[in-house]
């Protein structure tokens, strides 16, 4: 079988993984000017095909004007991905569903200066989709990038079976959730969600939806970013059990100690609905029984880990057992 070779590489130094360039406090843009316009469509919503290889649509397909200034990317794709870390569904939104979503931030985003209808189906749609996907993939990779990063910085983690016994350890009874898990107690264990493999993964997500923008029909129901967090606990999961099992390896170039994580091709190696939705949501239903308070810790605990933004934030274009999953319900 090919091996799918994914870009993570680390060179070896001291003992830990490295924090991120800077600090931030907030994500969150100020909330925005928001103005009912007719819905007209701007041309492009009953396109059914695509101007790219196998006729699907890329960005040259959006609506003119919709790329301006990275908008699709910086405003509209982050919005979206905010949107969706606090929906409860982690993998799946309803068509009718997602599709007012996408109008509700692209009347927010574009407001006047772009009026365009979504359309089930259409490349504001479509590639919206195709956004969410990289979002959910994100998780994977930073989950990946994290860990191959720990093991590179201590030599005790060339030895393949110090690998295994490694990850295997960190499975038994979710230990990898927990920040102080010395023994094999797990009642004693505490930081749940505040581990660094799963904070240095939840910041990814933070790092994805800087310049996001408020959509005021959006937040009615929105508390806390819930789903990134059970995205980002299944990926560390995923990750584990690739080493666990034998399906990730690495390959170590000279000279630097360079360490580059290899993941052979299939579904059943990719992180998504099929193999880890069922994971994501068992994660899920303890996430959202946090408090607001519990919750602020886990992401205060987070920014230390996500990247300055290099950008200002805008508001609009114009400005294991069933008993190891329930001993998660108990935060400490």
């Amino acid at each position: 079988m090919d091996d799918d070779v994914l870009l993570v590489e680390t060179k070896r130094g001291i003992k830990r993984a490295p924090r991120s360039q800077g600090e931030t406090s907030s994500t969150t843009a100020p909330p925005s000017k928001r103005v009912k316009m007719p819905r007209v469509s701007a041309g492009q919503g009953s396109q059914r095909s695509g101007s790219g290889a196998n006729k699907k649509y890329i960005n040259s397909d959006l609506p003119a004007g919709a790329t301006n200034d990275n908008a699709w990317r910086r405003l509209f794709i982050s919005t979206l991905a905010h949107f969706a870390a606090g929906y409860d569904n982690p993998w799946t939104i309803p068509d009718d569903k997602f599709k007012n979503v996408l109008q509700e931030i692209w009347d927010t985003v574009y407001w006047e200066k772009v009026v365009y209808t979504v359309v089930t189906g259409g490349p504001v749609y479509s590639l919206a989709k195709q956004g969410l996907n990289n979002w959910r993939a994100g998780f994977a990779a930073a989950a990946v990038a994290v860990i191959t990063t720990f093991f590179a910085h201590d030599a005790d983690f060339d030895d393949l079976t110090m690998r295994i016994e490694f990850a295997k350890a960190m499975l038994k009874k979710n230990r990898f959730l927990f920040s102080q898990n010395r023994g094999t107690d797990n009642k004693t264990w505490t930081g749940l969600w505040r581990a660094p493999f799963i904070l240095q993964t939840f910041a990814h997500h933070f790092n994805f939806i800087q310049g996001h923008t408020d959509v005021p029909m959006l937040s009615e129901d929105f508390s806390e970013p819930c789903t990134a967090l059970a995205l980002a606990s299944a990926a560390v999961c995923r990750t584990l059990s690739l080493i666990a099992e034998g399906h990730m390896s690495f390959k170590i170039t000279q000279p630097g100690d360079v360490w580059t994580a290899v993941i052979p091709k299939g579904g059943q190696f990719e992180f998504g609905e099929a193999v880890w939705g069922a994971v994501t949501r068992r994660y899920l239903e303890p996430i959202k029984r946090l408090s607001h308070e519990q919750f602020g810790l886990i992401v205060d605990d987070t920014q230390k880990f996500v990247k300055k933004a290099t950008f200002t934030a805008a508001n609009t274009l114009d400005s294991g057992g069933e008993d190891e999953f329930d001993d998660l319900f108990t935060f400490r």
